[in-house]
């Protein structure tokens, strides 16, 4: 079994960088750090890492990766390998909604 919980994602399109937060709600019995990953580029595809293999990289570079996250990747109802979780889509906030219109 996995555990489910809702985290924010947010996506910087001045720099194209990825910043995700896990969303608490009071006794839910995990430690209260909200950022889940750091402010960063987010590779999508790697060379010769299985795409379930869990990954954490210090400084990466073009040559160790296939292709980045863009906006696109980001629809609703998609499910994403994030460093080896998987994040299923399914809201927007107004905002965005508004501006991918």
């Amino acid at each position: 079994n996995c555990d489910q919980w809702t985290a924010i994602l947010h996506y910087f399109l001045v720099d194209d960088t990825v910043e995700i937060r896990e969303v608490h709600e009071p006794n839910d019995g995990r430690d209260p750090f909200p950022v889940l990953l750091r402010r960063q580029r987010l590779q999508k595809l790697h060379n010769d890492v299985p795409s379930d293999f869990p990954s954490i990289t210090l400084e990466v570079s073009d040559k160790e990766v296939k292709a980045w996250y863009t906006p696109m990747d980001f629809a609703l109802g998609k499910t994403l390998n994030i460093m080896g979780r998987k994040f299923l889509m399914t809201a927007r906030s107004q905002k965005t909604r508004t501006e991918s219109s």
